[in-house]
């Protein structure tokens, strides 16, 4: 007897991905959604070459975020003929198949919450859905702002696009399908956010997708708060991976001087990382 479940029917949306520097991992996330979730179609828009159960469209190299948002604004309508899309990106997926709702698909545009503003707090880009009447919409609207694309589609450009007739999800909806920098009290159909993938993937799940990323990924803000998060978590596998990525490249000083840039706690920032040193002293040792 087969006891695996059946995936969720989702026959009138389509799942991209759009990512020239880390396009396997953005492949990886296409495929663990599709592990939940049956799609119209499944697109990977890349300028490698990379292979799975997707469609894989050639674009010219995306390597910032402008080009990314640029893209997405204003090029992506074109390839897209269901009325919704699934955008995703290498650090966010389906995970809670159980808490899809029909509802999502009464809006337009629908994005984990931002806690931090006072209002329009929908939402986050990076796990998204957008009705293709939305994206038409937006490639008609002069290329004029250098904000990344979901704060000028939610928050620049909400008001003229609601005008428009164009609807974007409560907030609570929102919570229930995604969640990035807060975590909701109830599962939500996927997240986004390198930050909160401790939840979602083994040990070492996670030392595979820090080797594979490119070398100017680790240089974020999401991959220090991911170092932070595992030494919070006493996780030390993907600690040392984390950390052996940037002595790859600076000195334990330098390190210590990129960390207190970000994070305003001199002492957290030397714990982590004389617990990272040590861990990955002691793996080097065993392994």
């Amino acid at each position: 007897m087969n006891m695996t479940a059946p995936r969720l029917a989702l026959d009138d949306i389509t799942i991209c991905a759009a990512d020239c520097l880390n396009p396997g991992l953005a492949a990886d996330a296409l495929t663990r959604s599709q592990r939940h979730c049956r799609f119209a179609d499944a697109i990977l828009f890349t300028s490698a070459t990379v292979h799975g159960d997707f469609r894989t469209m050639a674009i010219p190299p995306l390597v910032s975020r402008q080009a990314y948002s640029g893209f997405v604004l204003h090029r992506l309508a074109d390839f897209i003929s269901t009325e919704f899309v699934l955008i995703v990106q290498w650090d966010g997926y389906v995970v809670e198949p159980d808490a899809w709702s029909r509802e999502f698909l009464d809006h337009d545009y629908i994005g984990a919450p931002w806690p931090w503003h006072d209002h329009h707090r929908v939402g986050n880009g990076g796990f998204s859905l957008r009705s293709r009447r939305l994206l038409h919409a937006l490639a008609e609207i002069p290329d004029d702002c250098e904000i990344a694309e979901d704060e000028a589609i939610c928050r620049h450009w909400r008001p003229a696009l609601e005008r428009r007739g164009i609807s974007f999800a409560p907030e609570r909806l929102a919570a229930r399908f995604s969640y990035e920098r807060g975590r909701p009290n109830e599962p939500s159909f996927g997240f986004h956010g390198m930050f909160n993938m401790w939840r979602h993937l083994g040990d070492q799940e996670m030392v595979h997708l820090v080797n594979t990323l490119d070398s100017r990924t680790i240089f974020c803000q999401e991959y220090v708060e991911c170092f932070i998060e595992y030494h919070l978590q006493r996780r030390f596998a993907p600690l040392a991976a984390l950390y052996r990525r940037w002595t790859a490249c600076m000195s334990g000083e330098r390190i210590e001087e990129f960390l207190a840039r970000l994070i305003d706690d001199r002492a957290l920032v030397r714990d982590s990382l004389a617990m990272a040193a040590r861990a990955d002293a002691i793996l080097k040792q065993v392994t």
